[in-house]
């Protein structure tokens, strides 16, 4: 797995499915990789996939998500951090917290 490039490994990542055995390898591998990288960006995708291991865990799957904010902010990238938020909303939609959802989206 260390062999390949962050772009391969994101791309098995989205490939396979949460559920499956490699998945979890894939987006650990992808997360490490980008923290070694040091690119902000890479990092955010990966806390970012790496959150899809908690999709039943939602206060673990937040923290992931909020990880991805927290290092994308600030940075001029069009994707990041408002693929992690709008993820993040629909988290607490499904959970049906509508004012966390609010609070999210600053309605």
């Amino acid at each position: 797995m260390k062999t390949k490039s962050f772009e391969e490994l994101f791309k098995l990542c989205i490939s396979d499915k949460p559920d499956s055995p490699t998945f979890f390898t894939y987006t650990s591998t992808l997360l490490s990789k980008a923290k070694e990288g040091k690119d902000n960006i890479e990092i955010a995708k990966g806390y970012m996939s790496i959150s899809y291991n908690y999709l039943n865990d939602v206060p673990v799957r937040l923290a992931y998500l909020d990880s991805s904010i927290s290092i994308s902010k600030g940075l001029k990238n069009k994707r990041y951090p408002a693929i992690s938020y709008s993820i993040k909303g629909g988290v607490y939609k499904q959970k049906n917290t509508i004012n966390q959802l609010t609070a999210i989206y600053k309605l």
